[in-house]
């Protein structure tokens, strides 16, 4: 828990470095995942995950690859290391869609924290086995980057 709530305050606290009045660049990962997020697509940064041999690690990779392959063509990926405007911590996830909550998923090896996220993106009623498994969601970095001030 210490280590979510520091995520929330390094990413809000870098985020308002980014937008203290100065221009700043997207890469073209960002421009491509703000395209997205401006078109109502689902949008997902992937911190670095290197791979190793441990039931963990395949537990998180099977996981989270079945839940982004759950959203179709209306997802956009991109890795945390082609979009610096998004920093995200190793073995964790910032999903967001406009004008829905954010979410930042560290290190998650439960599927129902993913099923609660698609259901909030796609309007469906949220399972009733799946409420438990609620992420908090965090300030919307996509709104803060991808839509002008």
């Amino acid at each position: 828990m210490k280590t979510r709530i520091a995520t929330v305050a390094w990413l809000s606290a870098v985020v308002g470095m980014s937008h203290a009045g100065d221009v700043f660049a997207l890469t073209e990962a960002e421009q491509r995942l703000c395209q997205a997020y401006q078109r109502g697509d689902s949008v997902v940064v992937l911190g670095e995950a290197p791979v190793d041999d441990s039931e963990w690690y395949a537990d998180w990779s099977a996981y989270l690859n079945e839940a982004i392959a759950t959203y179709g063509e209306s997802v956009q990926v991109v890795s945390a290391q082609s979009a610096p405007h998004f920093p995200v911590a190793q073995y964790s996830v910032l999903m967001g869609q406009r004008a829905k909550p954010s979410y930042v998923l560290e290190e998650v090896v439960e599927p129902q924290v993913y099923t609660y996220v698609h259901a909030v993106y796609t309007g469906e009623d949220i399972p009733e086995e799946v409420k438990a498994f609620k992420p908090q969601h965090v300030d919307n970095l996509f709104d803060k980057v991808c839509l002008p001030q």
